[in-house]
């Protein structure tokens, strides 16, 4: 976890501000080049990995929200800018709107208060509420137009945020116009979909106001979410060294903590599409020449912060060493924490296992050639010739079997069964494809074909009939057995 400084804020779990972005169009301005400097006394920040959940909606609310969903005339199209500002008026039914409001507003305020980060009182938050709909389905997202409402404008978006419940089209021109204002939480929020849609469409950073906005942050705030987000700006425009200043003040400014954050606005990652300081850092230190500099943050974020990204990168690196103990440690770590990525690779690495890749924890290899057998892309999950595991004399069969900690291969199976079980239950569609397999050859016909139609991936052309005639036939021929490639299987 990680913290900031000013109050603190937590590294470990973090809290997302934001939903999941929706990634528009991006916006091409003028261009000028900035010097970022450090004014201000240094703010520590808590990450946190893990997000808080998400608060449920009183039935009075949910009853509002449903009325929304009812039939409205067309909409105009909205546009976005380059960098993914809406640029019309929020689109829907104003009327309708208002009768939400007014039906729910006080159910909307207490949760606002509780979960939201709110902290004005009834009025005003009814106020605020009023005129942002007023202006919002009128006119285009402008600064000006949220300044007048009220100052606090980090307030402001608050609110806009929490009433806007199923309504995009509001939350958008809530986020455009209290980006272009400088509220922080915008801002950084914005500039990190900016830099993903970027990455994304391989096109340069140009300088928005925005980015203008978000060095004025990182000028006066210290906080080092924007001095992240400056440095992946410096490091996509080349200027590596600036970047990695920037990015070393970062690293200096966060620490470790169990604590989950107060709230959203003290989160260090505000959107999924906020990368992490360490790959940030780590991918920089490869751009200047220096891999083992990027495994010493990697190794850090993992066992210092226990971030779930971190934990799988610091894993492979383990991997690649052969340090079976150490992957298994840290990829069990970022699997515990729900993720799913995390929990097919573990599901992989124990159903490997069990074929006879890697040795069972606890038993030693033999010396001969076939004790290092490790995975071959081009291969199938059945190896030519399984590891060598030593057999152990009288004495190491007495350990073998008072140890609880040395499985067998079933049980290693078993285990790559409830992890691919977990992984589908957190979406992974490849995972619901390997556990199809696993429950086709145990027999269990019906309950492998459903996770199989359910896993929407393609993974299965590449070893199973494509025909759904020839499928069907072969389904529960138990003679037919498919190869499955190893390169499915990350680690």
């Amino acid at each position: 976890m990680m913290s900031l400084a000013r109050p603190p804020i937590s590294l470990r779990k973090c809290s997302r501000l934001l939903p999941r972005p929706i990634l528009r169009t991006p916006v091409t301005t003028h261009q000028h080049n900035h010097q970022t400097t450090i004014t201000t006394p240094p703010t520590i920040k808590q990450f946190h990995t893990t997000p808080t959940p998400n608060a449920a909606r009183s039935p009075s609310v949910r009853r509002a929200e449903a009325a929304q969903k009812r039939p409205q005339q067309p909409r105009i199209a909205a546009t976005y800018t380059e960098d993914g500002l809406l640029k019309t008026p929020a689109q829907g039914d104003l009327p309708q709107r208002q009768r939400f409001l007014d039906s729910a507003s006080k159910t909307l305020h207490d949760e606002a208060r509780k979960y939201g980060g709110v902290t004005v009182d009834y009025p005003t938050f009814v106020r605020i509420a009023k005129e942002l709909f007023n202006v919002a389905y009128t006119y285009p997202p402008a600064a000006h137009l949220v300044q007048r409402i009220e100052g606090d404008i980090d307030e402001v978006f608050k609110i806009g945020y929490h009433i806007g419940t199923n309504d995009m089209s509001f939350k958008e021109w809530v986020l455009a116009a209290c980006s272009l204002a400088g509220a922080r939480g915008p801002v950084l929020y914005q500039t990190a979909r900016y830099l993903a849609i970027t990455a994304r469409r391989g096109t340069e950073v140009r300088q928005t106001a925005v980015l203008d906005k978000l060095e004025e942050i990182g000028r006066t705030s210290n906080d080092p979410r924007a001095l992240q987000l400056l440095a992946q700006v410096q490091g996509r425009r080349g200027k590596y060294t600036q970047a990695l200043e920037l990015m070393e003040a970062v690293l200096a400014r966060i620490h470790p903590s169990k604590k989950a954050p107060s709230g959203a606005e003290h989160s260090y990652l505000i959107s999924e599409v906020m990368e992490t300081p360490w790959r940030v850092y780590a991918a920089l230190k490869e751009k200047v020449g220096d891999p083992m500099g990027a495994d010493e943050v990697m190794r850090r974020a993992a066992l210092e912060y226990e971030d779930p990204r971190a934990l799988q990168d610091y894993a492979s690196l383990l991997m690649r060493e052969m340090d079976l103990e150490g992957y298994e440690e840290c990829m069990s770590k970022a699997a515990s924490s729900g993720d799913a990525m995390a929990c097919l690779k573990l599901a992989n690495f124990y159903y490997l296992t069990s074929k006879g890749w890697f040795p069972r924890r606890g038993v030693k290899v033999s010396e001969g050639d076939n004790a290092k057998a490790t995975p071959k892309a081009t291969r199938t999950v059945d190896p030519a010739t399984p590891v060598e595991e030593k057999k152990p004399g009288a004495l190491g069969k007495l350990f073998l079997f008072l140890s609880a900690d040395v499985k067998s291969h079933a049980e290693y199976r078993k285990l790559a069964v409830d992890w691919y079980e977990l992984a589908v239950k957190h979406g992974g569609s490849r995972a619901a494809l390997l556990l199809a397999i696993i429950e086709r050859e145990d027999g269990n016909y019906e309950a492998a074909w459903e996770l199989f139609r359910s896993s929407r991936t393609d993974d299965a052309k590449e070893f199973m009939p494509t025909s759904q005639d020839e499928l069907v036939k072969v389904w529960r021929d138990a003679t037919f057995r498919p190869e499955v490639p190893l390169q499915l299987l990350d680690l």
